[in-house]
């Protein structure tokens, strides 16, 4: 004779009956968020992406500057930025932070990190600058040595239209040819080679010339 016990008949019913309907809750979250994806796959909206490690650390993101020490009122930007195993940043593209200028900039392994305040320069950069002119640039760890693209004074103006390459040997030495707008409007150019002992350009005033670039058009 077998002797049922009805408490754990009912204990089994529970316990069954929850697991159904955990079961029934989770397929219809999971097909809703399925098809939520796939009715809104033209459009996903995040604030930050990032790439993390299997650590957590994070390898790479895209989204505002996450360095705490940009004062929130400064225009972040936003930047697809890539690091090294360190944390050292040593890639990013975007829009320059402050002006959202667009940029793209290649970093030594001294280069930035998140929460350093000294920044290292880039070795390699890219980017718009002053009026919004194209300026490409290479540097070792004291100075920048190869510069291409837009030359501006200290001083700036948007009239301004000296364009050239500067091949910088050493602290005394560079070479370079620049293009420059008269005050006639012609186009110009012009070359210049120079060291600690001697400098020589053609025309003679080059340099001069430069300096006072036309301030309208």
């Amino acid at each position: 004779m077998v002797v049922v016990n009805p408490t754990r008949i009912s204990a089994a019913i529970r316990k069954n009956a929850v697991v159904a309907v955990v079961a029934l809750t989770g397929g219809f979250v999971g097909s809703a968020v399925r098809d939520w994806v796939k009715s809104n796959s033209d459009t996903i909206q995040a604030k930050r992406f990032e790439v993390v490690a299997a650590t957590g650390k994070v390898l790479s993101f895209w989204g505002p500057d996450a360095d705490p020490q940009i004062p929130a009122a400064t225009p972040k930007g936003v930047l697809l930025v890539f690091k090294d195993l360190n944390g050292t940043r040593r890639c990013q593209i975007g829009s320059r932070l402050g002006d959202y200028g667009p940029e793209l900039l290649f970093y030594d392994p001294d280069g930035p990190s998140e929460g350093r305040r000294q920044y290292s320069e880039a070795r390699f950069s890219v980017g718009l600058g002053y009026n919004h002119d194209a300026v490409l640039g290479m540097r070792n760890r004291t100075a920048w040595r190869v510069l291409l693209g837009a030359e501006h004074g200290d001083a700036p103006s948007p009239s301004e239209d000296t364009w050239g390459l500067r091949i910088r040997g050493g602290a005394t030495s560079e070479a370079g040819v620049f293009g420059y707008r008269t005050y006639f409007g012609s186009y110009t150019a012009g070359v210049f080679v120079r060291d600690k002992e001697a400098s020589w350009s053609m025309p003679s005033d080059l340099v001069a010339r430069l300096n006072l670039q036309p301030q309208t058009r």
